[in-house]
């Protein structure tokens, strides 16, 4: 699914058989729904965005994505929103990130990616994109600010509010 060559409604009958009872689709909703919401990180993207193109490179399957989408008003705040089942590959393939940065309309010099995961920094890098992981775990947006404003010199006009 991740690469766009299934859905969840194609599989959803075999998890259904494996799992032995009939689940209702419509319960992927309420899941992908439960998504949290990081306001403090919202608040970030919004200053960022000020003066900078913010996207998303995500390997999440297109349905949670296109949901988010809608229900988070993810497209406010990003753009583009590149989704590896769109582009047929995922954030081993730098491909997925070139694609990005055409859309972004930025090189890769001028470019900072943002991830959760060590291993998915390590392709954009060869790009000679800037890399920064994130912890979301310890989800520490102030330190993230922090860093973006000390390496990078933003978000300039940063607040908290």
């Amino acid at each position: 699914m991740n690469l766009g060559k299934t859905t969840y409604a194609e599989v959803w009958p075999a998890v259904c058989s494996v799992l032995g009872r009939a689940i209702p689709a419509n319960l992927l909703r309420g899941a992908f729904e439960s998504t949290p919401v990081d306001m403090e990180m919202f608040a970030l993207v919004r200053q960022l965005k000020i003066g900078c193109a913010t996207g998303i490179i995500t390997d999440n399957k297109r349905e949670r994505i296109d949901h988010l989408r809608g229900y988070q008003r993810l497209d406010a705040l990003f753009a583009p929103i590149v989704v590896s089942a769109e582009t047929g590959c995922t954030k081993d393939n730098p491909a997925i990130f070139e694609y990005a940065l055409e859309r972004s309309r930025v090189s890769p010099e001028e470019s900072i990616f943002i991830d959760n995961t060590s291993e998915n920094l390590l392709v954009a890098a060869t790009l000679g994109m800037n890399v920064i992981h994130f912890d979301d775990a310890k989800n520490d947006v102030a330190q993230l600010t922090e860093q973006l404003q000390a390496t990078y010199g933003l978000p300039a006009q940063w607040s908290a509010a």
